[in-house]
């Protein structure tokens, strides 16, 4: 999608380089202007990667609690998450308490975060994967600044400005067609690991770029007050959830669960297994535990 002139100047490292760094996201840190010095007091620096470090520790107590929390609500629900598709709202409750896990459970790339700070003296930085996305006062600002900084940079440099500098492409045709590729690729999980259908996982992405080009086309961003662009900006996201982000809670409580026994799979989908208590549904996930009772039975 790069201009012939763009891709004639590239070479193999450029793009070793830049697939490696799509699995280890570590950059120079800008200097101070006018030298090569740190970007940073020392006390700046310092102060920032312990505040990284505690609250990795936070992170983590938060991201155990919620998890034990999100699985026994799963198991209280007869049916367990698979039951939660026919209830719109009781979705959007378990949706809550999985938004509090997921953005709880950046406490490695916090750590690592930190690791890296201090390991290059200041000199180097690695791209959180979140940037305290609940904040975020628009869509736009949750997905193109805070959240899944990693993937939104990549669509960023490989769809966004590519297609922005086309002739008789505006920014909004751009950012639709980031949105529509991370659709697809997003169905694709949907199908492998879900055994979902793909059009809702496409449509929660084509509906949130909607949703973009509407704020900067009424200019929300900057006629809301930012604790009610907030309270808009998250009651979208869990509004459309069911769409795609609910399919982790309609896999549970499994799916959240520990798998006791490594040498067996985490779990089945589209087989038909019977755990003592009847036959279980085709989409139904067996944790290794109950894969290994039916076995010991039916051997």
């Amino acid at each position: 999608m790069l201009p012939h002139e763009a891709r004639s100047h590239l070479k193999l490292t450029d793009y070793t380089l830049g697939f490696l760094w799509f699995f280890l996201p570590i950059s120079r840190r800008k200097a101070a202007e006018g030298g090569d010095h740190l970007a940073r007091s020392r006390p700046a620096w310092l102060l920032d990667t312990a505040t990284l470090a505690v609250g990795a520790l936070a992170k983590q107590s938060i991201a155990a609690m919620s998890e034990e929390w999100l699985v026994g609500c799963l198991e209280g629900v007869e049916g367990g998450g698979n039951a939660l598709r026919s209830d719109y709202w009781l979705t959007l409750q378990f949706m809550l308490i999985w938004a509090v896990n997921l953005f709880s459970m950046t406490f490695v790339q916090d750590m690592q975060m930190a690791l890296v700070s201090l390991l290059s003296l200041d000199r180097y930085e690695m791209l959180p994967f979140n940037d305290w996305a609940i904040t975020s006062t628009s869509l736009r600002e949750f997905w193109g600044r805070r959240y899944n900084r990693l993937v939104s940079t990549l669509l960023h440099q490989s769809v966004f400005t590519p297609l922005k500098e086309q002739p008789g492409l505006s920014s909004a045709g751009a950012a639709m067609a980031a949105f529509l590729v991370s659709g697809l690729l997003h169905m694709h999980v949907a199908v492998v690991t879900f055994s979902a259908s793909p059009f809702p996982a496409l449509m929660f992405f084509v509906l949130n770029g909607v949703g973009c080009y509407l704020e900067a086309r009424l200019k929300l961003d900057k006629r809301l007050p930012a604790p009610v662009g907030m309270l808009l900006t998250h009651a979208v996201l869990l509004g459309l959830s069911p769409l795609y982000p609910a399919l982790f809670v309609y896999a549970g409580p499994q799916m959240h669960q520990w798998v006791e026994n490594d040498d067996l799979p985490a779990g089945y989908i589209g087989e038909q297994y019977s755990n003592g208590e009847g036959t279980l549904a085709a989409d139904d996930m067996l944790t290794a535990k109950e894969i290994a009772v039916y076995e010991v039975k039916s051997g």
